[in-house]
């Protein structure tokens, strides 16, 4: 008497539960892995945003208090606020420039950098 070849029910039903558990997994961390990205290049646009708000007013000192505006960079669009206020020093201001997105209808921070600038 021969011996069947091949495999059982239950043994191919094992291999694609096997299959398909491992292609859910690959599935998971590329959509991970997508979502991290776009999330770094959004707060990266966000940093050369506030850096460019940063040399804006670096250039040409303005007085103190808060300035809001929007800008575009890459296509997104930034809302931006400098803050501008005095130090110990008279000469020196003291400029804060944070950097917000809207998700949802809701404003989230995504940068926030400082600089001190000296009065001509």
């Amino acid at each position: 008497m021969s011996t069947p070849k091949g495999f059982t029910l239950i043994e191919v039903l094992i291999a694609l539960t096997i299959v398909t558990v491992s292609a859910l997994a690959a599935y998971r961390a590329a959509s991970l892995a997508s979502n991290e990205h776009l999330w770094l290049k959004e707060r990266s646009l966000a940093y050369w945003v506030a850096s460019n708000r940063l040399v804006e007013v670096s250039l040409t000192p303005p007085a103190v208090g808060r300035y809001s505006g929007t800008q575009t960079q890459a296509g997104l669009m930034f809302h931006t606020e400098v803050e501008v206020s005095n130090t110990a020093h008279p000469r020196f201001r003291r400029v804060q420039a944070s950097v917000a997105a809207h998700k949802d209808g809701q404003p989230y921070q995504l940068a926030k950098l400082q600089k001190y600038v000296e009065l001509k």
